[in-house]
């Protein structure tokens, strides 16, 4: 279920659909609350893509919010936890600081989170059959921090260092 709502949710954004898209990653998060094992990592996966949509849409505080709730929740990940899920969450999590960053106008901010999360996730892609991720996840997720690197690089008008990161996100696969 919680695969089926995470697509509906990129449909929403992809159409524009803010509400729809919000509303789903509300019902997402209920899911995730029911699941007993992985629980943590769903719930930041969702806070991720939460944090994204409301700061992209001018709601920088709920995003703050969520940032807040986000860190708590990586914090107390359980100690026996497998390293590469505690990475992917700080991956996430730093993520989600670079989101707020950039949409607050600190360009140079946000650039230098989302190289600290491209260096944690980057590693990870080749073991996320390992960890149990289905494949291509982290793969994902590190072209999707890459983009971020660009945005940020495009907004402080360094457009040829952000060609080049997006180029590099494009053709990492």
């Amino acid at each position: 279920l919680n695969s089926y709502l995470q697509q509906l949710s990129f449909s929403y954004r992809a159409n524009g659909d803010w509400k729809g898209e919000w509303e789903t990653l509300e019902k997402r998060l209920q899911v995730a609350g029911r699941t007993p094992q992985g629980a943590a990592g769903y719930q930041l996966n969702i806070y991720q893509n939460m944090v994204l949509a409301a700061a992209r849409h001018g709601s920088l505080d709920q995003a703050r919010d969520i940032l807040a709730k986000s860190e708590r929740l990586a914090s107390d990940l359980p100690p026996r936890m497998q390293q590469g899920f505690r990475d992917t969450a700080r991956a996430q999590v730093i993520r989600m600081r670079a989101i707020v960053a950039q949409e607050s106008g600190r360009f140079t901010e946000a650039e230098a989170a989302s190289r600290e999360a491209l260096a944690v996730v980057s590693p990870l892609v080749p073991q996320e059959a390992m960890l149990g991720f289905p494949i291509g996840i982290l793969a994902n997720l590190r072209d999707a921090i890459g983009e971020d690197i660009a945005a940020a690089l495009m907004r402080q008008n360094r457009l040829i260092e952000a060609e080049a990161e997006i180029r590099r996100s494009l053709l990492s696969r």
